[in-house]
């Protein structure tokens, strides 16, 4: 959703980073180090109760998009973060424009804005839980995300900074096909690179391979997202039937 939502959900996002980048360095803190979870504080935690203005989505290098919403209460307009678009996609609570929700989180203030940190959405009689009263995301350490990735996957285009810009001979040739085996290794059909992977507290998955090195694997709906974290060069891959 475009707009002046999604401008502020971008800053907030950034600021979050920014903020929190050099304690990432130290250590995992609630949710494995992710910037935002650090700044989660249980003695701020309060419930609010209004109108959803926008629902946005905010891409992330090396990870799925986030998921924010901006939410207008009596007394005033909130920013609200809601965690990684992944966990989001397959539950059951949809949350849209003119949504009237009950949000319960941590409170906390950018540019002297007020905005939350979500631990819990109610929508009529279904909720969603996010956080436990540490803070700690209910995606720490998801399997569910990781058996997405599970399966053949055939390469379909090279984007950004690529050498290639769509599947072509070399591609194939250079990339090919892949599979991600459940027991955590990965190896590409038209080599002998081979590499181990895993999901990371905040909903990562990193990929260590023999050939590449480090790199990370999303989905988007039916496509696998390959994202180098130096060149931010992406690879899209389609799954196979």
């Amino acid at each position: 959703m475009k707009g002046k939502g999604s401008i502020t959900a971008l800053v907030l996002i950034l600021a979050l980073t920014m903020a929190c980048g050099s304690e990432n360095q130290g250590g995992p803190g609630p949710g494995g180090g992710a910037g935002y979870d650090r700044m989660y504080d249980p003695k701020t935690v309060a419930t609010v109760s209004g109108e959803v203005v926008s629902v946005d989505k905010i891409a992330d290098p090396g990870m799925d998009s986030a998921v924010s919403l901006t939410l207008k209460t009596a007394k005033e307009t909130i920013l609200v973060y809601l965690g990684p678009g992944w966990f989001h996609a397959n539950k059951d609570l949809t949350l849209a424009p003119k949504d009237q929700v009950e949000i319960t989180g941590s409170q906390i203030s950018f540019h002297g804005k007020p905005s939350l940190i979500a631990a819990q959405v109610k929508k009529g009689d279904k909720s969603l839980k996010l956080r436990d009263p540490a803070g700690i995301p209910a995606w720490a350490g998801a399997d569910n995300h990781s058996t997405a990735i599970v399966g053949k996957w055939r390469l379909q285009e090279m984007i950004e900074n690529s050498e290639f810009k769509h599947p072509n001979e070399t591609a194939e040739k250079k990339w090919g096909n892949l599979e991600i085996f459940s027991n955590n290794t990965l190896e590409f059909y038209s080599s002998d690179s081979r590499g181990k992977w895993k999901v990371l507290n905040d909903g990562r998955i990193e990929v260590i391979s023999d050939y590449w090195g480090t790199f990370y694997l999303s989905t988007e709906g039916d496509k696998l997202i390959m994202t180098f974290p130096d060149d931010q060069l992406k690879y899209i891959y389609n799954k196979l039937k």
